[in-house]
């Protein structure tokens, strides 16, 4: 790629449009949702598709690379920002589909099923995609997670238990809840022995969801 493409790949308009290609059409999600799952305001995912204040900045597009990893879409900085290298890819897709259309197979639709009802049933749940091995064995990557949210106090209710994770920064992940050394902060424990990621200490949190409801898709069994 030479300097003349890489610098039209970088025009906010074509960096509005990357962030709209992964939402749209490779996690089919309306702006509401994704913001929801993520965490990241929903007038920041406008600004950046509409090209607001200068459009997607470095920053951003970590945190909407972290906000794929946690729905289980692979997709680098480089290619939201510069178009570089290969478009996002998500490992439930047919591997005879290409990421232009994607699909969505029975076992799909039944985890859709699934996830609506549990919703129903917890008004207020928080469900996310285990996006590596740091749970294992426990959680593997691709499996689907759901449970009841508890924020302030309530958080002391989920000490020792796995749970989903929505961090002060707003990045959300799965973890083991124990007590911090900090006055309001929790120590967050991964079971994967070889994981190098085996404590986050002292984690200011807004959200700990003790996991109620585990999907785990045909190709981890």
């Amino acid at each position: 790629m030479n300097h003349i493409d890489v610098v039209d790949h970088a025009l906010p308009e074509e960096r509005a449009s990357r962030v709209r290609y992964v939402r749209e059409v490779v996690l089919r999600l309306t702006r509401e949702q994704l913001s929801k799952n993520s965490g990241i305001p929903i007038n920041s995912l406008t600004n950046w598709e509409k090209v607001r204040n200068q459009g997607l900045s470095e920053a951003g597009a970590k945190r909407l690379v972290q906000a794929y990893r946690a729905e289980g879409i692979i997709c680098t900085i480089e290619w939201l920002l510069y178009g570089s290298g290969n478009k996002p890819t998500s490992p439930y897709l047919s591997q005879e589909s290409s990421v232009n259309q994607p699909i969505k197979t029975s076992e799909e639709e039944a985890i859709q099923q699934e996830l609506k009802l549990f919703r129903q049933f917890y008004a207020d749940s928080i469900d996310t995609i285990i996006a590596d091995d740091n749970m294992a064995p426990c959680f593997w990557p691709g499996d689907v997670v759901a449970g009841k949210c508890y924020v302030g106090e309530a958080i002391n209710k989920a000490i020792g238990l796995p749970c989903i994770i929505r961090l002060s920064s707003g990045v959300t992940l799965v973890r083991i809840v124990d007590i911090g050394e900090k006055a309001g902060c929790f120590n967050l424990t991964c079971t994967n022995s070889n994981s190098h990621l085996k404590v986050i200490k002292d984690a200011p949190i807004t959200v700990a969801a003790p996991i109620l409801w585990i999907r785990r898709r045909s190709f981890n069994r």
